[in-house]
């Protein structure tokens, strides 16, 4: 399991790289999935959640890189409408 945590205000966006161990991504926000998929390479999730009665759209990139295959963390990045946060 690989897990990439965010903060941004009161919330909190975790990533599991290896949510089982066979490819399969997990994003939750504030502790519920969001969003899921299964990929090899890393792949894009977004979801949308209601922040202060505004819809807010996040997207979280995932890249898979050498060094993840010799112990390394791919590169994540948490956008939040648009705007790189993470």
């Amino acid at each position: 399991m690989a897990i990439k945590s965010f903060r941004y205000g009161k919330h909190t966006i975790m990533v599991d790289l290896m949510a089982d161990g066979m490819g399969k991504e997990s994003v939750m926000y504030d502790g519920a999935e969001v969003a899921s998929g299964r990929s090899v390479t890393g792949g894009n999730h977004s979801f949308t959640v209601n922040e202060d009665g505004k819809n807010i759209r996040y997207e979280v990139r995932m890249k898979t890189t050498v060094g993840q295959f010799f112990g390394g963390t791919p590169k994540v990045e948490l956008f939040r409408d648009g705007i790189k946060i993470g």
